[in-house]
């Protein structure tokens, strides 16, 4: 009976792993498919769609772990990195240079970011914020901005988004002192202030 009841939370505690590999191959696939072709739509959209559901699941089954956020990172990275390797040709003919300016300002500010937790905390991941779900929500728009015809709308407020969340990141980082997965917000961060002084 109890190893009915193991082997169960272990199936369970993989299906957030699966979903975010998917991502990841989903990812792998597009670089082969044309941006503009119905397939690549249908893989990108698939892809995507695992991001919403791998976290969610795993909180629901109490099955996070340091290797389940190592491993979303790093599909997050790869499934962002190639839609910009896919995107960058098109994006450079209608983006103005601020947006470039402030793209840069934004993957700087994530270097420094996790450049700081891995020297801190020995992890190769930052906390999961509302705003980096937010600035990942606006990005994933990317190929729909092309089909919707609003690129240069679309991609200046996903510009501005992400150097705010980025920004927003790394202060939680710099100004508490643990890394706290629950830190979902920088307005959070004076009450896990106060709860860390009472707990003392």
């Amino acid at each position: 009976m109890d190893n009915s009841i193991e082997e169960k939370k272990h199936k369970k505690s993989i299906i957030p792993n699966i979903l975010t590999s998917l991502r990841l191959i989903g990812a792998l696939v597009t670089i082969f498919l044309a941006y503009d072709s119905t397939a690549y739509y249908i893989v990108y959209g698939v892809s995507g769609l695992t991001d919403a559901f791998d976290g969610l699941i795993a909180r629901k089954t109490n099955s996070s772990s340091q290797f389940g956020s190592i491993l979303d990172s790093i599909a997050d990275w790869v499934f962002y990195l190639v839609m910009c390797y896919k995107y960058f040709t098109p994006l450079t003919k209608v983006m103005p240079v601020v947006f470039w300016v402030l793209l840069g300002l934004a993957v700087a500010v994530r270097i420094v970011t996790y450049t700081y937790v891995y020297v801190r905390f020995k992890r190769f991941d930052a906390i999961h914020t509302y705003g980096s779900k937010l600035t990942g929500a606006f990005t994933f728009l990317t190929p729909y901005y092309f089909l919707m015809g609003i690129p240069v709308i679309g991609m200046m407020i996903t510009v501005v988004v992400g150097l705010l969340a980025s920004i927003e990141q790394m202060i939680i980082h710099f100004m508490y002192k643990d890394y706290d997965e629950s830190m979902k917000s920088i307005f959070l961060l004076k009450k896990k202030k106060q709860e860390k002084v009472e707990e003392n």
